[in-house]
């Protein structure tokens, strides 16, 4: 499942049924009815007043999750701040994340597992593991090369190993995914994919959680901030089996980039680390490991 902009759909909002855009990171509410849309006018007035005593009171703005179905048929969980904006009486929330799945397969209160691919997955793992190349002479004594992919270990996986958190045990793993192009110059391509298993199923509350674990670990291997993660797949039980049945949608999953080559040629790599790589995430788990002074680029860190 990819992240798709823009979004619409129905969305629960104070025990009604609204239609929504989201598009650029802003959730847009339309009132259902005419007369819906003339009293969220009124109330226009009292969210100023909110928000003008929240910032005397210096208290934090809270944050709500808004449940409702896309216009694909998947269920949609947004997270968004309590405090909304008012154009003309529609109103527009910024969203922290959307959890997007197959509700016949997965649901909010029962996920089974991630797996997170991007840049950065990629120069932690190196997926051209997954191919072997051969060299061959022919009769006439030609040298011809070939490149296979490797049936070897299940496609590259490696298993690093496993942590246990709450009642749980998460097991992670890593695969590289070869991928055949069709009518291209570079008719073989892969990337790698880190699996994340739960030994039990778990809520999104859970499952927001361990991701974090797994961003928290990239920022130590990577030892900057800006790292380049794609937006996460969530399992879910199709047939009887894990499969890849929603996704999480996070701001900074569309913001990362620009990682130059001098950051990514000095991240710790999986051949660095190996199983050992587990070690770090119970302390990490635990916030043990202090990673708030990490710059975005070692370029600012040697500033």
């Amino acid at each position: 499942m990819k992240p798709t902009s823009p979004l619409m759909g129905y969305i629960v909002y104070m025990e009604k049924e609204y239609p929504f855009l989201f598009e650029d990171g802003i959730l847009r509410l339309f009132p259902p009815t005419r007369e819906d849309w003339r009293k969220r006018r009124r109330s226009l007035f009292q969210n100023l007043q909110e928000l003008k005593a929240k910032c005397q009171a210096q208290e934090w703005v809270g944050h709500s999750r808004l449940k409702g179905r896309t216009h694909d048929g998947d269920s949609i969980v947004f997270s968004v701040s309590d405090l909304s904006s008012n154009n003309n009486r529609f109103e527009s929330f910024s969203v922290d994340y959307y959890f997007k799945y197959n509700a016949s397969c997965l649901g909010d209160e029962q996920t089974y597992g991630l797996s997170v691919t991007g840049r950065d997955v990629d120069r932690f793992y190196n997926p051209r593991c997954v191919f072997t190349t051969d060299v061959s002479c022919d009769e006439l004594g030609i040298q011809r090369t070939g490149v296979y992919v490797e049936n070897k270990n299940d496609n590259g996986a490696v298993g690093a190993g496993s942590y246990r958190y709450g009642d749980t045990e998460i097991t992670v793993s890593f695969r590289a995914v070869p991928t055949l192009h069709f009518r291209s110059e570079a008719p073989l391509s892969a990337h790698s994919r880190m699996i994340i298993s739960f030994s039990k199923p778990q809520n999104l509350e859970y499952l927001l959680q361990v991701y974090d674990h797994c961003c928290r670990f990239f920022y130590y291997v990577c030892y900057r901030s800006n790292i380049e993660l794609d937006s996460p797949d969530v399992y879910g039980i199709r047939d009887g089996r894990k499969s890849n049945e929603g996704i999480l949608w996070f701001p900074q999953n569309d913001l990362a980039g620009g990682v130059e080559q001098k950051d990514a040629e000095e991240m710790i790599v999986y051949d660095d680390l190996g199983e050992k790589m587990m070690a770090l995430f119970p302390p990490l788990a635990e916030d043990q490991i202090y990673l708030e002074h990490l710059c975005p680029s070692v370029v600012d860190r040697r500033s």
